[in-house]
């Protein structure tokens, strides 16, 4: 991951309530949003 990239991790994580993680992609998402699971009552 280039220090761009690892910029554009960092910030998005910062700003957001979710979290993001890095992976490579032939079509250029470079980070992805993660969704947590719930427990269904």
């Amino acid at each position: 991951m280039n220090p761009l990239q690892r910029t554009a991790l960092q910030t998005a994580n910062a700003q957001s309530t979710g979290y993001f993680i890095s992976q490579d992609s032939s079509f250029g998402n470079l980070i992805l949003p993660v969704l947590p699971r719930f427990e269904t009552k």
